[in-house]
């Protein structure tokens, strides 16, 4: 949001495209933070929105490309499906957000192997800019806190990433996947008008309990050591990423109910139980919710 912001300034009129890895709930989410922003900082542009499932790519990528290689790859086909939608639009060029050295796909050296995928310009705003930079901006436009409770969804790889990936190794790696799957990606857009959208359009009510029921199996998919420093009475740890990977190991003649600090990385996952036939929903409010009615309940 802050590249869209900067650029905005400079009069640039832009549609944007937001690749979905984790489900409808992260989708909710992010398009939430979107509209706030073009509500406060559209005024005059088009806000279209356009959606793509990501979920057949990111498993592509997972089951063929070398894992260190992942992440530069999963960017190209950002890239191409970025410019195949462009071309579509007549939009005359891609925004990123990417910032050199911010993440190991994006030292220099990678953002150019990313980038030679395509003919399209690419223009990053926040390419100069470290962290600090971007927090700044994003406190002032107000969209930092809604975007500091959206989980990453990102990484691919947790560990030793390739920093200084060459084109033509890169170029091998790409070549493992069906590049169809950009174009059935691409077929499968969803236009969202963040003018019209309303909240009842974002109701996520169905995945959320506001207490936990007697009977349910209760997961605090926070880290081992946020577990230990404190939890939920007779709840389990099972971290979001481990959760994610083994849910369907779980009892389906139970019910579930899944924290963690704010509700918004839980409800990912109850959504993903649910569409698994599962009886799974996220503590609204998270963690702190329960900690205020475990307070008022102790002696």
């Amino acid at each position: 949001m802050v590249a869209a912001y900067l650029m905005m300034r400079r009069g640039i009129d832009q549609d944007f495209l937001f690749c979905n890895m984790a489900g409808k709930a992260y989708e909710r989410s992010v398009i939430n933070v979107a509209r706030y922003f073009f509500e406060k900082y559209g005024h005059g542009s088009s806000g279209r929105m356009y959606i793509a499932d990501f979920s057949e790519i990111t498993e592509a990528i997972r089951s063929s490309v070398r894992s260190s290689y992942a992440q530069v790859i999963l960017k190209r086909m950002f890239y191409r499906l970025g410019e195949k939608l462009a071309h579509q639009l007549r939009c005359e060029a891609l925004i990123t957000g990417e910032a050199v050295a911010q993440v190991s796909s994006q030292t220099l050296t990678n953002l150019c192997t990313i980038e030679s995928c395509i003919e399209m310009p690419v223009l990053r705003p926040l390419v100069g800019f470290d962290k600090e930079d971007i927090i700044k901006y994003a406190r002032k436009m107000g969209t930092f806190d809604m975007c500091a409770a959206i989980q990453e969804y990102c990484q691919l790889v947790p560990d030793r990433p390739v920093t200084s990936a060459p084109k033509a190794k890169a170029q091998i790696e790409e070549d493992k996947l069906d590049l169809e799957i950009i174009d059935r990606a691409m077929a499968g857009i969803r236009l969202v008008d963040l003018a019209t959208i309303t909240d009842a359009d974002l109701n996520t009510s169905y995945l959320y309990v506001d207490q936990i029921a007697e009977d349910s199996v209760v997961i605090d998919i926070r880290t081992e050591e946020e577990f230990e420093e404190w939890n939920y009475p007779g709840s389990k740890n099972i971290e979001w990423s481990q959760l994610m990977r083994d849910f369907n190991k779980l009892d389906k003649t139970k019910a579930y109910t899944l924290y963690c600090p704010l509700g918004l990385q839980s409800v990912v996952l109850a959504e993903k139980m649910q569409a698994a036939g599962f009886e799974a929903y996220s503590l609204r409010g998270g963690t702190r919710i329960l900690q205020k009615s475990t307070m008022a309940v102790s002696p």
